[in-house]
């Protein structure tokens, strides 16, 4: 259930959008790699060529992004608590402010200009990075939540559901 105060966006972002979005990238870390790494370098480029390595952090990756999807459908439907929603999507910030300093990476090293399909996957991640950030500033999220101020200042347990 969505804490009081969490308009419909950013229930619908958090809890549908970004899930299917964890899931596809599973789904293309384990079974599409190459379609993560074409974006930044052309399959043309040395730098494409998938290796054991590569695989080796392409599955650590799928894993994490499992862990992000479980959260996101069961964790975000389970808590009203306002201060869970936005501690977890804080926390997710770590991950969108690294895939855009990879991919900015990745575009630098290739040497050559911006590819269009680099510059739609920056701006996927930028929105969603933007979405993310308003919503942890509290932008179009309404007054403090009962089950926000209920969970303050109680330690281990709190906002826990009776």
């Amino acid at each position: 259930m969505a804490p009081p105060g969490v308009n419909g966006f950013y229930y619908y972002s958090f809890t549908t959008v970004d899930p299917f979005l964890s899931l596809l990238s599973v789904y293309l870390n384990y079974f599409a790699p190459e379609t993560l790494i074409d974006p930044a370098f052309p399959r043309t480029s040395p730098h494409a060529q998938l290796t054991p390595s590569h695989a080796f952090l392409h599955h650590q990756a799928g894993g994490s992004f499992a862990m992000f999807a479980f959260l996101m459908i069961f964790m975000l439907r389970y808590t009203d608590d306002l201060g869970v929603w936005k501690l977890f999507q804080a926390g997710l910030l770590f991950t969108d402010f690294a895939a855009l300093f990879s991919m900015f990476k990745a575009v630098q090293a290739h040497g050559g200009p911006i590819r269009s399909e680099a510059s739609t996957n920056i701006a996927i991640i930028a929105v969603i990075t933007l979405v993310r950030v308003l919503f942890v500033m509290g932008v179009g999220v309404g007054g403090r939540g009962q089950a926000q101020s209920r969970a303050r200042g109680r330690g281990r347990g709190a906002g826990k559901r009776a």
